[in-house]
């Protein structure tokens, strides 16, 4: 009952912000840790010159933790989680694309399209109005 309720305050893109920043926070946590294996180091070679991956780690939480907040908390004022919710991925898109152009990652293209999508997709609902037939509760 209290998810229904928040989900109702929320509407569907607020939905969709809090689940994007719920990923968000696990890739987050799953980059900040001895846990990250050499080949993801050696993927994000390029990266880890710029800033150490916890730096990293702790932009994926930070654009969570915004995500869900404007998701589930500010209905009707979305645009700094929408915001938030594009960063990350598009960096991390461009940190795949130029590992795969220098040779480092040889499907880096893979990746950089995964994570350019889930950036357009985020372009896509923050585009959208809610649905008329949801109405989004104050």
């Amino acid at each position: 009952m209290m998810l229904a309720n928040a989900a109702a305050r929320a509407g569907r893109r607020g939905v969709f912000l809090a689940l994007f920043g719920d990923i968000y926070l696990l890739i987050g946590y799953s980059y900040s840790g001895p846990a990250v294996t050499p080949a993801v180091r050696h993927a994000l070679k390029a990266a880890t010159a710029v800033a150490p991956l916890p730096v990293y780690a702790w932009g994926w939480v930070a654009a969570g933790a915004v995500s869900v907040a404007c998701g589930l908390l500010s209905p009707g004022r979305k645009a700094a989680g929408f915001t938030a919710a594009v960063i990350m991925p598009t960096i991390w898109a461009l940190i795949y694309l130029a590992a795969w152009i220098g040779g480092d990652l040889p499907r880096g293209w893979v990746t950089a399209a995964i994570f350019t999508g889930l950036a357009l997709a985020v372009v896509v609902v923050a585009g959208m109005p809610e649905p008329a037939d949801f109405k989004v509760e104050p």
